[in-house]
């Protein structure tokens, strides 16, 4: 019940780096491979202070301090105000001729993860329709898609290229300030 997630006794202060890459291998075990990152960091500032760290189930706490589990869409709507503008952004940059709303992203949701979800759209999914792919990307070699990623090498370098500008445009520090709470 009180044992430590590395399987020995942890001694009070700074817990060495080679220690903390056991505990986050440990806790992602336990809690399963899901668990965002935002909870290691938390954990990694918590053992900074030298506090105990048992197992989740009886992780020892000073009165006031919590450890919050968040993915994306729980503390904010990192979803409708982070990522689907940040899709757009990158839309925009590159000259395409759409533009995802609220209601067509909510929608585009029922496709998990980014490139999945552009390539769907790109693709026709649920009777979205753009002008198809972007110019240079109509005829591909191939229309089949493994695991929601196109075959085609250019379309899949393409998809991963976009997400990847996403990305960088949902974590730069400026959008991450405008990202508002729920209530």
């Amino acid at each position: 019940r009180d044992r430590p997630l590395s399987g020995a006794p942890l001694a009070s202060g700074p817990i060495p780096a080679w220690r903390m890459m056991i505990l986050r291998f440990r806790l992602a075990a336990i809690l399963g491979a899901s668990v965002c990152t935002s909870a290691f960091t938390l954990l990694e500032a918590v053992s900074r202070d030298g506090l105990r760290l048992t197992s989740p189930r009886m992780m020892a706490a000073p009165a006031g301090l919590a450890i919050l589990f968040d993915c994306d869409g729980v503390l904010a709507d990192t979803e409708r105000d982070g990522h689907r503008v940040s899709f757009n952004r990158v839309f925009e940059e590159r000259g395409f001729d759409f533009e995802w709303t609220v209601e067509e992203y909510g929608r585009m949701c029922e496709v998990g993860g980014g490139k999945e979800r552009m390539t769907a759209y790109l693709n026709g999914f649920n009777g979205y329709r753009t002008s198809g792919w972007p110019a240079g990307y109509e005829s591909p070699t191939t229309e089949s898609l493994t695991k929601g990623l196109p075959d085609d090498p250019r379309r899949l370098e393409l998809v991963r290229e976009l997400h990847a500008r996403k990305t960088a445009l949902f974590q730069a520090p400026r959008a991450r300030a405008s990202y508002q709470a729920h209530p």
